[in-house]
């Protein structure tokens, strides 16, 4: 399946040490990551603001799977931590060599970049290397997927 194809192929384990910084703002961005162990601190924006905590099960960089992206703050291990990341380039390559869903994630990646970047309001400062809020991520999914996660898909 597509799904066992991008865990084969496009994950990998990534271990970072107290203090050690994953990336920084203005980065291009190559991987999404999730932490699976420990904690860091996600800085927004160029400048130094208040550090945000995360921890598992949280998830970051999701955009860069559907999009160019460069990392819009910094992220830094407060302990030993743990992340499984997924390579863009080669999820985008399982996804495009898939049929079955391809069009699925088409639809996935239009939502998300709609939901990410609304027309009319191109707001760059308000951009974030976080997920999204899940209430969208579930509407993104069941309209991407309709048939996978029930009939009743509202107008998307």
């Amino acid at each position: 399946s597509v799904f066992r194809d991008i865990c084969h192929l496009a994950c990998s384990q990534e271990t970072l040490v107290q203090g050690q910084v994953l990336f920084r703002y203005g980065d291009l961005a190559t991987k999404m990551f999730f932490i699976s162990k420990g904690e860091c601190d996600y800085v927004r924006g160029r400048n130094y603001s208040e550090p945000f905590s995360l921890s598992a099960p949280s998830h970051l960089c999701e955009a860069v799977l559907w999009m160019t992206w460069e990392h819009r703050g910094r992220l830094t291990a407060n302990s030993w931590c743990e992340l499984v990341a997924i390579d863009s380039q080669k999820f985008q390559d399982v996804v495009s060599n898939s049929s079955v869903r391809l069009s699925g994630f088409r639809r996935y990646a239009t939502h998300f970049g709609e939901l990410l970047l609304p027309e009319g309001s191109p707001c760059w400062e308000r951009l974030s290397d976080l997920d999204l809020d899940s209430e969208d991520l579930d509407e993104i999914i069941s309209c991407a997927f309709p048939t996978e996660y029930g009939p009743e898909v509202q107008e998307c």
